[in-house]
């Protein structure tokens, strides 16, 4: 899954939303697997992130 998101969504969906281009790095599940087992393979559930934005969110725990 963290592939195909990356290919279908190379850049840093936080990035873009400001108005930047930042190549992204992370695949992060907007709502926890642990929350929402069911949405784990959701493309609608998952972002791709830069490194910066991914640990500006505190999201350096592995949970892609």
């Amino acid at each position: 899954m963290r592939r195909s998101k990356l290919a279908a969504n190379p850049l840093c969906e936080s990035c873009e939303a400001q108005g930047l281009t930042v190549s992204a790095e992370h695949v992060h599940h907007k709502l926890p697997r642990k929350q929402r087992p069911d949405l784990a393979l959701s493309y609608a559930n998952l972002e791709s992130l830069c490194v910066a934005c991914h640990n500006a969110k505190g999201l350096n725990h592995g949970d892609r």
